[in-house]
């Protein structure tokens, strides 16, 4: 819908509900069940939230007659989700191998290390693409106009900057 703000605002609201729902609930002493309380809570506030300005973009709300069946969804989003998926879980595994390496060769203590490191290297990451995820509407219509050239003049600053921001935050 080219509502790249919106969205931005959205995930940020929700990452900042998650982090405030984790910390209160580790203050209370829920443990590990803070973080996937937490996640729960902010997936359900992206999900209230996005369809809520989906429907207002749209002006009308959808008919509810239109039934579809399982199998009909299905055949709609498996040619994409199934590479979604894969990229999903060879993420999640390449992660807890790596944790699992690490627990081995040098020790609990390193795991913890480990993934904070990683949870903040994403946080940096994140922060960083800000440059060219704004920017993705736009190259969307040009690529789709085919105009490669302008694609290439428009992202290589932006990667240079999404770079640089990378560069600045790890360190």
């Amino acid at each position: 819908l080219n509502r790249v703000q919106e969205s931005a605002r959205l995930n940020f609201a929700a990452y900042f509900l998650r982090l405030l729902i984790s910390c209160v609930l580790l203050l209370l002493g829920a443990g590990l069940m803070a973080v996937p309380t937490a996640s729960l809570a902010g997936c359900l506030f992206i999900r209230v939230a996005a369809r809520r300005a989906v429907l207002k973009a749209l002006g009308t709300k959808p008919p509810d007659e239109q039934k579809f069946s399982v199998m009909s969804l299905l055949r709609l989003v498996w040619p994409n989700s199934w590479r979604l998926a894969l990229q999903l879980a060879s993420n999640y595994l390449k992660t807890n191998a790596t944790i699992q390496v690490c627990a081995a060769y040098f020790g609990l203590s390193a795991t913890g290390e480990y993934g904070l490191s990683v949870q903040v290297i994403n946080i940096a990451l994140g922060m960083a693409a800000v440059w060219t995820s704004v920017k993705w509407p736009q190259v969307m219509q040009l690529r789709s106009a085919q105009k490669s050239s302008a694609i290439r003049v428009l992202l290589w600053p932006r990667v240079w900057l999404q770079v640089l921001t990378f560069l600045l935050l790890s360190g």
